[in-house]
């Protein structure tokens, strides 16, 4: 997933890896914004702590929106 081993994630790599999971219909423009949206330190990647607080922040939000539904 970390193409560099920089320790982040950029959009690209980010959607690499959506790509590669099948996720072929999500634009790179929207891997941009979800980036930009995550990166609260604005060095334009993702690091590892971003990436837990998205991970829990995106997770929490399926669950209510499930909880909706029913």
């Amino acid at each position: 997933m970390d193409k560099d081993k920089g320790g982040t994630l950029t959009a690209e790599e980010v959607y690499e890896l959506l790509q590669l999971l099948g996720m072929k219909n999500v634009p790179l423009d929207d891997v941009r914004q979800m980036i930009s949206e995550t990166d609260k330190d604005r060095s334009g990647s993702v690091n590892f702590e971003e990436f837990l607080q998205a991970r829990t922040h995106i997770s929490s939000g399926m669950q209510t929106a499930g909880m909706a539904a029913a």
